[in-house]
């Protein structure tokens, strides 16, 4: 959550209004690890609920890809190492705002990197 926040004040990951007073829930499986936040006004802030609009679940490594957009989401969801759940059209949304952004040079060479 901390990098999507820097992301925003760096203006490289800019929220479409549609994600606006939505609830995520990030599961990085491999660490075992659980992530909830919200998208409030454009700003990505830790939300101490668990309820959630939309689960984004995948390995470490995946996420390191989506972000740096070394696979897209499309190829990681239809591999099943990418899982969506909750609502499917903001699940797709989230996919397409992914895809679209733009990526500082450093987050593409860090793909590069382990790939």
């Amino acid at each position: 959550m901390l990098l999507l926040e820097y992301a925003r004040r760096q203006q490289l990951l800019i929220a479409p209004v549609t994600l606006y007073g939505k609830r995520f829930k990030l599961v990085v499986e491999d660490l075992g690890l659980s992530l909830f936040f919200e998208c409030d006004a454009g700003k990505f802030v830790r939300s101490p609920m668990q309820n959630y609009d939309v689960m984004l679940a995948a390995n470490a490594i995946d996420f390191v890809k989506l972000a740096s957009g070394t696979e897209d989401a499309d190829s990681l969801f239809f591999r099943r190492r990418l899982r969506i759940e909750g609502d499917t059209e903001l699940g797709i949304a989230v996919k397409y705002w992914i895809d679209a952004s733009e990526r500082p040079a450093w987050l593409i060479k860090l793909g590069a990197a382990i790939c």
